[in-house]
């Protein structure tokens, strides 16, 4: 059995990161994620209101614990479309770490919800679409479900049962300190058995609803406690069963904008496209909707359009 010690031994201090473990007998493992100047620096860009801010950080930490677990190089997005004020939101995750968000709400409708609205007042009715991809040369995967229950863990334990995956579970945590947004999460899955010893599948069985068990035990203090080192709490949870750790692996807010993609946009435009582009002012204004960043373009006499300025 590792010692407390021992699973200490790999953790860096940091705020953001994400951490696979692995339960003695290798048919559950999981991953522990946290997110502190990430998640707060990505949901501040977009100036929501607190119960949407706390909504995007559990879509951010969800979708971070879930890219974790890709065995290649891509892109996990998690996109909700529903009738609610929160319309659309756009949480992804490359496999290296970076993260983005965007969301499009209606705030007249908001401020009609009071202080604390649910998960289906903010979003009303509607669907949540999973979309995996691995670059220009694979196909895309995505699944969609309905948004069911009170949080982004109903829904995408409702489409693990639906799924033909195997079994998975995610308990979330985020909230508001100080004038800071920060976020956690733990996940557990059953899987494929690589050698050791042989058990039975009930068993294994037995083994899966212990660890569920064990993984919801823990609070959303300990999940979100940057004082906590995460192999300590996995420790608390798993010590009966052996647990050994991964390394933690950092994670950032990085976009992917571009000056260069606006103005290869833009030059695909016929001269009257841009004219039309332009604003009093003769500039043609180009704002990220995940990173809120701003690119400023004037067309030169022969009509390009040419970058002036940008704003991160």
């Amino acid at each position: 059995m590792t010692t407390p010690d021992q699973l200490g031994s790999e953790f860096q201090a940091s705020s953001d990161f994400v951490m696979s473990y692995m339960l003695e007998g290798g048919t559950i493992a999981g991953r522990m994620v946290r997110l502190g100047a990430t998640v707060d620096e990505i949901v501040s860009r977009h100036d929501l209101p607190l119960s949407v801010g706390l909504l995007l950080c559990d879509y951010l930490v969800s979708a971070a614990a879930m890219a974790s677990t890709l065995k290649f190089d891509g892109i996990l997005t998690f996109q909700t479309k529903s009738n609610g004020p929160v319309s659309i939101l756009v949480a992804d995750v490359t496999t290296d770490g970076k993260l983005r968000a965007m969301v499009s709400l209606d705030r007249e409708r908001l401020a009609t919800l009071g202080a604390k609205p649910s998960l289906s007042a903010l979003v009303g009715q509607g669907y949540l679409a999973i979309t995996v991809d691995q670059g220009p040369d694979m196909d895309r995967y995505q699944g969609v479900v309905d948004i069911v229950g009170s949080s982004i863990s109903d829904t995408l334990h409702h489409y693990f049962k639906q799924s033909d995956q195997q079994d998975i579970v995610i308990k979330t945590a985020a909230d508001y300190q100080d004038g800071h947004f920060r976020a956690g999460a733990l996940t557990a899955q059953r899987v494929a058995f690589e050698g050791g010893n042989v058990i039975n599948e009930e068993e294994a069985l037995e083994d899966w609803r212990r660890a569920v068990i064990l993984m919801g035990s823990a609070t959303d203090e300990e999940i979100l406690d940057p004082d906590l080192e995460p192999s300590l709490l996995l420790f608390r949870l798993f010590h009966e069963d052996g647990v050994e750790v991964q390394p933690p692996k950092p994670l950032e807010a990085a976009c992917r904008c571009s000056a260069g993609r606006v103005e290869n946009v833009l030059q695909s435009l016929s001269a009257e496209e841009l004219l039309h582009c332009q604003d009093e002012a003769g500039q043609i204004v180009s704002v990220c909707e995940f990173c809120r960043s701003a690119y400023i373009f004037e067309l030169d006499d022969g009509g390009r359009a040419v970058l002036v300025s940008q704003t991160r």
